[in-house]
């Protein structure tokens, strides 16, 4: 929730809670939006989870925490939200986000069914603290977005929606060429 208190374990987090800190303790008004997994399922961008996944259950060696919780949102509702902040001037912290949270072997699952390549794409269910990172990672940064839904009565796409729809162009982009007639 949005007055729960952040628990930063990566530089970048650290880094944005700073910031968060250094707004709030500046006179005046302000709006700091929290925002998880910002998806554009009509784009092929480099830092995407689920392109990110689709490629992982392709490869033949995925893994897929069990027990790994986050919020995906399309870009398009997010940037809705942002300009609904700035046009009624609603000032505080926001949580961004589309609900439900999405379990990431949910996920895999998603893109598994929805795909045309589902019949090659394979994970190993583990838990999250099985896997490495560079830095410590939370296993559950999901955000609630009650409170700005209840503030705003916008409503965002569901999140299994916008994965079909991002599938939907993975697959475009990864289907062979047809051959040509001869």
């Amino acid at each position: 929730g949005e007055d729960d208190v952040p628990n930063p374990l990566t530089l970048y987090a650290r880094q944005k809670i700073e910031v968060e800190r250094h707004i709030t303790a500046g006179a005046g008004r302000w709006a700091i939006v929290r925002t998880g997994w910002t998806i554009d399922p009509e784009a092929l961008e480099a830092r995407c989870p689920v392109a990110g996944t689709y490629t992982a259950l392709l490869s033949g060696n995925a893994r897929m925490a069990d027990d790994n919780v986050f919020t995906l949102t399309d870009v398009h509702d997010t940037a809705k939200a942002i300009c609904r902040i700035v046009t009624d001037s609603i000032f505080g912290y926001h949580h961004v986000v589309a609900a439900p949270p999405v379990l990431r072997t949910d996920l895999a699952r998603w893109i598994k069914d929805a795909s045309q390549n589902g019949h090659r794409m394979e994970w190993q269910t583990v838990p999250f603290d099985s896997l490495t990172f560079a830095e410590p990672r939370p296993a559950r940064p999901w955000l609630s977005n009650e409170r700005f839904v209840a503030r705003t009565g916008m409503t965002f796409r569901n999140p299994r929606d916008i994965v079909r729809a991002k599938v939907a162009l993975l697959d475009a982009q990864t289907a062979e060429p047809k051959r040509a007639a001869q």
